[in-house]
């Protein structure tokens, strides 16, 4: 899956380096659920819990001028009777944020699941927080459809989960 700036590829044991290190960047990520400290070993039986799901896929993003991982993908809850599934991206080498290979890259995915895996909605959980995802997928035409108050605990208090989907009629 190719793009103009990105390509994605399948997450893999050779990703394990990059990704355990965007993993534990409190920068990368200050919006993802908490984790405890682990060690490269349990950090590998994750991975290879994450390639042995059937409802869940991992992309690594790759710049296509350098070809060097810069992010991730996950796409969750695949449910192909009902044709949806959950969106999530995280780029993960700070030096490409703000830029358009995020976009590039989920219009590459979004692409995939629409026309490949013939899904009908795409959509993802924000905290309500995180300003910079909430603006970049509605800079995707994802759409706000609410939120559920008070869903996660973290940093001592309480936070909304924002809702946004995208169908496929209304993607361009």
């Amino acid at each position: 899956m190719k793009g103009k700036l990105t390509h994605l590829v399948s997450l893999s044991i050779e990703h394990l380096p990059i990704v355990s290190k965007w993993n534990f960047d409190p920068e990368v990520n200050e919006f993802f659920s908490g984790r405890f400290p682990n060690n490269s070993q349990e950090q590998e039986i994750w991975l290879q819990n994450q390639l042995n799901k059937a409802d869940k896929k991992k992309l690594i993003i790759i710049e296509n001028s350098t070809n060097s991982a810069i992010g991730m993908i996950g796409i969750m809850k695949i449910d192909h009777l009902n044709k949806n599934c959950e969106i999530g991206i995280t780029i993960g080498e700070k030096t490409f944020w703000g830029k358009n290979h995020s976009h590039d890259a989920l219009h590459v995915c979004i692409n995939f699941l629409f026309h490949q895996l013939q899904m009908h909605c795409v959509y993802a959980t924000v905290l309500s927080s995180n300003h910079r995802a909430l603006k970049f997928f509605a800079k995707n035409n994802f759409e706000n459809n609410g939120f559920l108050r008070d869903a996660i605990f973290r940093n001592g208090k309480f936070e909304n989960l924002q809702f946004l989907s995208l169908i496929n009629t209304d993607y361009k």
